[in-house]
């Protein structure tokens, strides 16, 4: 009797050893899924910014006047991946998925926002673009930053194309977000810059004001905030 209970015992714990071996290398099989299409997501992007900076020194020489309507549609396509890529790490680093790999690809997003934003700025500059662009400063440790975000993602919302957001980690340890964070002045998170002004944290109404004084031509949802 007691042998026979033994036995059960040894293929109960056998059991729960093949399937919790299972479960690793399923987890690990599907992590390993996720990081390689992430990283072909980014490979896409990187092709679409240097797509774009070479149509930009291609038509250096032809005028820049002819492009603009193409860079402008190309420029607001990549935003939209960039965004949604945005949210994805973000799950993925609340969800502590990436381990060793997690860097290298959030270095490379955070180097493509930065890229993208300064082919903003000079289309804004070449093709006078009614755009506004939004650099988020904010931090992993940060109380004030959730809802700073929530606040920004409703102007976003309502805004659409018209705003381009880059939201920047201010632990990501590169040379270039040193510099930056010394121009504009950096002090705590959030930190917004608003084509090129500085502030603080802002709810809904101050932000909206702030962005909304930033057009030449004002959009609806600016007209609205302002009469409501």
């Amino acid at each position: 009797m007691a042998e026979t209970i033994l036995r059960h015992v040894a293929l109960a714990f056998a059991i729960s050893v093949a399937l919790f071996a299972s479960g690793v290398l399923i987890g690990y099989s599907f992590n390993a899924v996720k990081i390689d299409a992430t990283t072909r997501q980014i490979s896409d992007m990187r092709s679409d910014v240097e797509n774009i900076q070479l149509e930009f020194m291609y038509l250096d020489s032809m005028g820049m006047r002819h492009a603009c309507p193409v860079l402008e549609q190309e420029s607001a396509r990549l935003v939209k991946k960039l965004d949604s890529f945005g949210e994805v790490l973000t799950n993925y680093e609340e969800a502590n998925d990436f381990g060793s790999n997690f860097r290298e690809l959030k270095d490379t997003y955070h180097f493509l926002q930065l890229r993208t934003w300064l082919l903003q700025e000079r289309m804004k500059s070449e093709c006078d673009n009614d755009i506004v662009t939004l650099l988020y400063f904010h931090s992993k440790n940060c109380s004030a930053c959730m809802q700073q975000g929530y606040v920004i993602t409703y102007v976003k919302q309502n805004l659409g194309d018209r705003l381009m957001v880059f939201a920047l980690d201010t632990g990501w340890e590169q040379p270039i977000m040193e510099a930056m964070m010394s121009d504009i002045g950096y002090a705590s998170a959030p930190t917004l810059v608003i084509n090129g002004k500085s502030y603080g944290a802002l709810d809904k109404k101050e932000l909206a004001k702030a962005v909304c004084g930033e057009y030449d031509v004002m959009p609806e949802f600016c007209a609205r905030e302002q009469t409501g």
